[in-house]
């Protein structure tokens, strides 16, 4: 039938070709509703998320106690990072048959998207009483602890699902990155490898060898592990750590006064590194996607956006060093409004050239542009006019600090 051969191309990656496919079964069998299914499916898979949604509710209209309406639009609207609307919809569905166990495990999902890991942990458990050996529930309720940071439970889970299914792509990527956390590069790429082969397509599982490539780099190595610590907290975490390292510069400040001249000296250089090691976290992903791109294998797992990335960062890295190298030579501060531009032109790389989210995108160029208009008339004020421009590059220091909350709390991506 050629239902069963849209479902084999579906199952083989092979969407362009299962969307053409089921076009045509439905210019000759347009009521049916398996094909229909098929291809609100496709749609979503495809990012053709208007033709999906048309096609699923014109399902709903036709079959409203068919749940799996809802389920298709749950994931669609997941696509579009309307996350409530997603809930709304799997609720929906599960209402009408609660006896679906990948119902519940897109519902742990979608908590595990909103860090809420005590109510994804009891939806894939709901998940699992239905279908104990529901691969996928196993990697979310395996998510949803590691969360909750209880590790040792998420490492029997997760031994359980590669037992049950060993060519588990999803199986395999959650071995990567948990190699990933504790530092085992080596571990990891080849559960990475692994998961590729078992389905080449998945961008979860590609992100995650590219980070392990990159992690071959001490230094990187460790700010991943902190990366992936932090990844588990709060939305606000980042800014709140900012906000943390601001109280401890003053009380570095006092208590260097009462411990003297070497103590002073001691305190502030603890939270000069500790400064440094955080703003790195912000920045070293773009800077080692520039390595890769510098390297021909490298440069071959780069797709169009990290590309751009790699590019964009090799200009701001200029600009840094320009910057400092300007400020010595001749001795005027004026000169580091070069180095606001570059280092935040890197905070925002990512976010500017990768997320698939155009309000992301977009956000990230205005503040940019914004934030170098500042740094910019900041130096020009001194530099070719004379007159102090402080005031322009604290503005642009200000402009990147609201970003930081702006781009990595409301649309994060």
């Amino acid at each position: 039938m050629q239902i069963e051969r849209i479902n084999i191309l579906f199952s083989q990656g092979r969407f362009e070709m299962a969307y053409k496919e089921v076009k045509e079964l439905l210019s000759q069998e347009p009521q049916n509703d398996q094909a229909i299914r098929s291809l609100a499916s496709v749609c979503i898979v495809l990012g053709k998320l208007e033709e999906g949604e048309q096609v699923a509710k014109d399902g709903l209209m036709r079959q409203p106690w068919n749940s799996y309406y809802f389920y298709l639009l749950s994931n669609l609207e997941i696509k579009r990072n309307k996350i409530q609307e997603a809930l709304k919809y799997i609720n929906e569905a599960i209402g009408l048959n609660s006896q679906m166990s990948n119902y519940f495990d897109l519902k742990a999902r979608i908590y595990l998207y909103q860090q809420n890991y005590s109510e994804a942990e009891i939806a894939a458990r709901q998940a699992l009483e239905l279908d104990s050996e529901d691969t996928d529930a196993l990697n979310t309720l395996s998510k949803s602890l590691v969360g909750q940071g209880r590790g040792k439970e998420a490492g029997t889970v997760i031994d359980k699902a590669l037992k049950t299914d060993p060519e588990n792509w999803e199986t395999h990527a959650n071995y990567g990155f948990r190699n990933l956390e504790i530092g085992q590069t080596s571990k990891a790429i080849e559960h990475f490898r692994q998961a590729l082969i078992n389905d080449p397509t998945q961008a979860h599982a590609q992100q995650g060898m590219k980070l392990a490539m990159k992690a071959r780099f001490p230094l990187y190595r460790w700010l991943l592990q902190f990366q992936l610590y932090m990844s588990k907290k709060g939305r606000n975490t980042n800014f709140l750590v900012m906000i943390g390292i601001v109280v401890m510069i003053n009380l570095a400040g006092r208590v260097g006064e009462l411990l003297g001249g070497v103590g002073l000296i001691a305190m502030y250089t603890i939270v000069a590194l500790l400064l440094a090691f955080t703003l790195s976290t912000w920045i070293l992903d773009p800077i080692m996607t520039f390595v890769l791109y510098t390297r021909k294998n490298g440069r071959l797992s780069l797709d169009e956006g990290e590309l751009k990335t790699a590019k964009f960062a090799q200009w701001n890295l200029i600009a840094g060093f320009v910057s400092v190298g300007s400020a010595l030579l001749i001795s005027e501060l004026a000169w580091l409004n070069m180095l606001g531009i570059g280092f935040l032109g890197l905070v925002m790389s990512t976010n500017m050239w990768e997320s698939q989210d155009k309000r992301v995108r977009n956000t990230a160029k205005v503040f940019y542009v914004l934030a170098s208009f500042l740094f910019s008339v900041g130096l020009v004020s001194k530099i070719v006019i004379g007159i102090d421009g402080t005031m322009f590059s604290y503005a642009g220091i200000i402009c990147g600090v609201v970003y930081s909350w702006v781009g990595n709390s409301l649309f994060r991506n």
